[in-house]
């Protein structure tokens, strides 16, 4: 795990800089090196960093950088993936043998869309990048890359949302669902911008999920495992990683922690996105208990907390709350903190359940990368 740790000590040392810097070049400079330890990590990693890697990604490269030519390729991939995906592994497999070069790709798109959200919209830079890590993002993105790529970009567009740009946000959306079709349903944040929310009603929402679990349950049942989607083995078995109870625990905190901005900031539409979104995730965290492999689905929703946490903590540090005494703003940074790092150390190292605890590089794993 050292190297993850080292990679996130250069991430925020450059970010700090960032921030101190006065001159563009230097800000441009100082943001690019920010991701790059992110980037080199995920990139380079050897072929038993993450289930999906040596499972799934490799395995089936290989297969096209060596036997393409004998069979309809496209077709076949169109079976397991979507036809973004499919022509991305098929334009880099036609050129390059090695699946390293897949990777870099994945890599390159998640680590430039994420980094270039953050630094483009986020408050606070340096938590986010903080929360990037400890969420175990940059972990899973090594395991669902497809599904990482597609949400980059996602995080990428919230500027359209914001700015009510309407093209380039549906371009966007539709190339990310290209590559990973659960970013589809984010088209809905457009018109989401304009839909306040009032906490009472979110609070009402989230408790009626408890008694209406089977009915969703049925209903989701109904669209989805009988369709023959690739999401009906969400129905099915148990999960292979299930931190349901404490991704709960997290999203409820936060969801209370947002609400107490509500008074001062209601009208604030960015702040209203961000609090419909984690009324959905704890939502999503209570089907979590009946539905197996749900959490997957709520992690997605997640992803947005690397804007929505900061956001939410720079309104806190904006306008306090009157009747608070103490500063709670450095008492919900240490919080949020604490969580996420019981989190992650929880997730992800005492547990190996995503098999990316034990790093190597292709470097060291040497052809048998190439050739696995």
């Amino acid at each position: 795990m050292l190297v993850y740790f080292i990679a996130l000590a250069l991430s925020i040392l450059f970010c700090v800089l960032h921030n101190h810097a006065t001159k563009k070049s230097l800000k441009i400079l100082f943001a690019i090196l920010s991701c790059l330890p992110f980037f080199l990590v995920t990139a380079f990693r050897g072929n038993s960093v993450g289930i999906d890697t040596w499972n799934n990604y490799s395995p089936i490269y290989n297969n096209i950088a060596s036997y393409g030519e004998n069979f309809d390729t496209f077709s076949w991939l169109q079976a397991k993936y979507e036809p973004g995906f499919s022509l991305i592994i098929i334009s880099l497999a036609s050129i390059f043998k090695d699946p390293t070069m897949l990777f870099i790709f994945g890599a390159g798109i998640i680590t430039f869309f994420t980094f270039s959200a953050i630094y483009k919209q986020s408050k606070k830079p340096l938590l986010s990048i903080l929360i990037y890590f400890l969420s175990g993002a940059i972990l899973l993105g090594m395991n669902g890359m497809r599904g990482y790529m597609s949400l980059a970009i996602v995080l990428y567009t919230l500027q359209f949302v914001q700015q009510r740009k309407l093209l380039p946000f549906v371009i966007f959306i539709i190339l990310a669902s290209l590559i990973h079709k659960s970013s589809l349903p984010f088209i809905l944040l457009y018109p989401l911008w304009n839909l306040v929310i009032k906490p009472k009603y979110a609070l009402i929402a989230t408790i009626a999920t408890v008694p209406l679990l089977p009915i969703i349950y049925n209903l989701f049942a109904i669209f989805l495992q009988g369709s023959g989607s690739t999401y009906s083995n969400y129905f099915q078995g148990n999960s292979i990683v299930n931190p349901t109870i404490s991704m709960l625990i997290i999203n409820v905190f936060l969801l209370a922690f947002f609400a107490v901005n509500f008074k001062n900031h209601q009208k604030d539409k960015l702040y209203n996105l961000f609090l419909k979104l984690q009324v959905i995730s704890v939502i999503v965290c209570i089907l979590s208990f009946k539905i197996p492999l749900a959490f997957r689905m709520e992690q997605i929703i997640d992803f947005f907390q690397i804007l929505s946490i900061p956001y939410n903590l720079y309104l806190i540090q904006k306008h306090p709350p009157k009747k608070s005494k103490a500063n709670i703003y450095y008492i919900l940074l240490a919080a949020v903190i604490a969580m996420f790092s019981a989190y992650f150390v929880n997730t992800f190292i005492l547990n190996d359940d995503n098999q990316v605890r034990n790093y190597k590089t292709v470097f060291e794993e040497g052809e048998g990368h190439a050739n696995s």
